[in-house]
C-alpha cells in the first residue's frame, strides 16, 4: 500500500517561501509557468514534480524537504549529514501520474447579473485528464489553456453527438482558422457550439446538423451576438 500523497497546499507554501513569492501569480511568474498555472494545480490538487525538481535545483533544496516536508532544507546540509540517506519516492504511481498526464479543469461561462463580462460557470462542463504528449498533438496550448465542455444539443450531429465531451482550447474571443467553436450567446447566455467561418466582412455560422439553416453575419453593419470561447480540438462520448 502507497503512502498518502504529498499535500500539494504545504508545498505550493515551500516553493512560495524558496522563490520569495508573494501570491500564487508571482509563484507562476518565478516558476516560469502561465499565470493560472498554480491555481490549476491547487485545483486539482497536486504538483508537477518536474516543477518541483527545477526549483529545487535552481536554488539548491532538497526535493525530499521540498515535496514531503522531510529532512534538511539545503542540499549542503544533506551532503553533511552522512547518517541522511535519500528515500524512495513516497507514491510512485501518483508521480507517475503526474509526469504523464494533464488535467484539463472545467469549462463553462455565464453572464454576470449586470449582462457585462463573462463568469465561470459549473454547469454544462467536465474536467478530464489527457496523457500529455496526445493533448500536445491536439493542441498549441498550454493545458491549463484548455477547458472542458459538454455538448447538450443536436447542433453538430453527427460530428459531435448530444452528450459527448468537448475539449476546447481557449482563444480569448478571437476566431482563427475556420472550423467547430465554442460560443456563448450574449442576450441569452446560451452555450454551445458551431462551425465559423469568417471572412474580410463576414462570419458564416454553421450547424453540422443539416436541420438547422446556417447564419452568416455582416461585421460592418451588425454586432456580433456572441463570444467565442475557444475552438473545439477533441470530442468523445459513448458508443451506442
Amino acid at each position: 500500500m502507497f503512502p498518502s500523497r504529498p499535500d500539494p497546499t504545504a508545498v505550493l507554501g515551500r516553493l512560495a517561501a524558496v522563490l520569495d513569492a508573494a501570491s500564487d501569480t508571482d509563484l507562476a511568474q518565478k516558476l516560469g509557468v502561465a499565470r493560472g498555472t498554480v491555481s490549476s494545480w491547487r485545483a486539482r490538487g497536486a504538483v508537477p514534480v518536474k516543477d518541483c525538481l527545477a526549483a529545487a535545483h535552481c536554488n539548491d533544496i532538497s526535493l525530499e524537504w521540498l515535496i514531503n516536508g522531510r529532512g534538511p532544507k539545503f542540499v549542503g546540509d544533506l551532503e553533511a549529514d552522512p547518517g541522511c540517506v535519500a528515500t524512495a519516492p513516497t507514491d510512485p504511481y501518483g508521480e507517475f501520474l503526474l509526469r504523464n498526464y494533464s488535467l484539463v479543469g472545467k469549462g463553462g461561462v455565464k453572464l454576470a447579473p449586470d449582462g457585462g463580462a463573462l463568469l465561470p460557470f459549473p454547469e454544462n462542463s467536465f474536467p478530464v485528464a489527457f496523457k500529455s504528449r496526445y493533448l500536445a498533438n491536439l493542441t498549441d496550448n498550454a493545458p491549463e489553456s484548455c477547458q472542458g465542455y459538454v455538448c447538450d444539443d443536436d447542433c453538430m450531429e453527427p460530428t459531435i453527438p448530444n452528450g459527448w465531451c468537448v475539449l476546447v482550447s481557449r482563444t480569448d474571443n478571437s476566431i482563427g482558422e475556420p472550423g467547430i467553436y465554442a460560443i456563448v450567446f450574449l442576450e441569452s447566455s446560451r452555450q454551445t457550439f458551431r462551425r465559423l467561418t469568417p471572412t474580410a466582412t463576414e462570419l458564416h455560422l454553421a450547424c453540422d446538423n443539416p436541420a438547422y439553416p446556417p447564419t452568416t453575419f455582416d461585421l460592418r453593419t451588425e454586432r456580433c451576438p456572441f463570444s467565442v470561447l475557444g475552438r473545439a480540438v477533441w470530442a468523445g462520448g459513448f458508443v451506442a
